[in-house]
């Protein structure tokens, strides 16, 4: 048998003595460094990517799990609130009664105001109007005597003939004249007609039944104007004494000063919605042939009968 001896003279023993074997050349190159690398670097990326997907599903499921009680725990806390909020209607599908509703008063409607009685002005007032809207220019009043139930006396003079009978013809449209007196006097170049006139107006409204005022209650009301004299512009010369016992004929009241404030004294006397009213009255001008915004007037009162 032939013995193949593998070493050859350029053989190498190893350390231990024995020969080391050469394995002979195949003839195929050895795989470059490089290219190993690559690919175990892509190697190994592939697997990571492959690893990482498991984790992210095990975060998305670990994540879900926990937003789910949370969630759960805000729909239970909503609904318990807007069934506290609407209890009362919840319980009431239950019981079959309608729910109660809340509801806020209505503001109380404003109080009506008071109703304004319109009372009817004093007569003594309406008929001076009454003569004051007759009487025509150039005629001048001196006096004027005027009763509660619309009965007048008036006396003046006129410096045309035509004034006086346009104020006469006036004086018949408001009421009746019941007796007229005119003379005519020559007075330097021009004449005078003086005039006493007697009528009864028809616009008063007269009382039914007026009262005489005992003296103890003129004297209390003559107080109560005495101390506004300054106030209403006017002066009273006489008031009513306590104990004297007054006629129909009698003035207890004398006052001068302005016819405003003539006026204001006798709504002070006689307010509006009492019962007392001017019985009679004499007004006339403060100086002769003045006009009557400054006056003396003498006057006196009754109370309308509450029977």
């Amino acid at each position: 048998m032939m013995k193949i001896n593998l070493s050859d003279d350029n053989g190498e023993k190893d350390k231990n003595g024995g020969e080391q074997t050469q394995i002979p050349y195949s003839g195929m190159e050895e795989p470059m460094l490089g290219e190993t690398d690559t690919e175990s670097i892509m190697f190994s990326s592939d697997i990571t990517a492959e690893d990482e997907e498991p984790h992210k599903a095990e975060y998305t499921t670990r994540r879900t799990k926990l937003m789910v009680p949370l969630l759960a725990a805000l729909l239970v806390l909503l609904v318990g609130a807007v069934g506290y909020l609407q209890k009362d209607f919840i319980l009431g599908l239950f019981t079959h009664e309608a729910p109660v509703i809340e509801s806020v008063a209505p503001p109380p409607p404003p109080k009506p105001e008071p109703e304004v009685v319109k009372s009817e002005p004093d007569p003594t007032f309406v008929a001076l109007n009454s003569i004051g809207e007759a009487v025509m220019s150039h005629l001048w009043l001196t006096s004027a005597v005027i009763q509660y139930d619309g009965t007048y006396n008036i006396k003046g003079m006129a410096f045309t003939y035509e004034a006086m009978t346009e104020t006469l013809s006036m004086l018949e449209k408001k009421g009746t004249i019941t007796s007229k007196t005119i003379q005519g006097k020559m007075k330097s170049s021009e004449a005078v007609y003086q005039f006493n006139i007697d009528g009864v107006l028809s616009n008063i409204k007269v009382p039914e039944i007026l009262d005489t005022i005992p003296p103890d209650k003129l004297v209390a009301a003559a107080e109560t104007v005495k101390v506004n004299e300054k106030e209403f512009g006017i002066k009273f010369s006489k008031l009513p004494v306590a104990g004297r016992m007054y006629t129909d004929r009698d003035l207890p009241f004398s006052l001068e000063g302005s016819y405003e404030g003539l006026k204001n004294a006798i709504r002070a006397l006689c307010p509006e919605g009492g019962n007392t009213r001017v019985f009679r009255i004499t007004i006339a001008p403060l100086s002769p042939g003045r006009s009557f915004d400054k006056v003396k007037a003498s006057f006196s009162l009754k109370t309308v009968s509450s029977i």
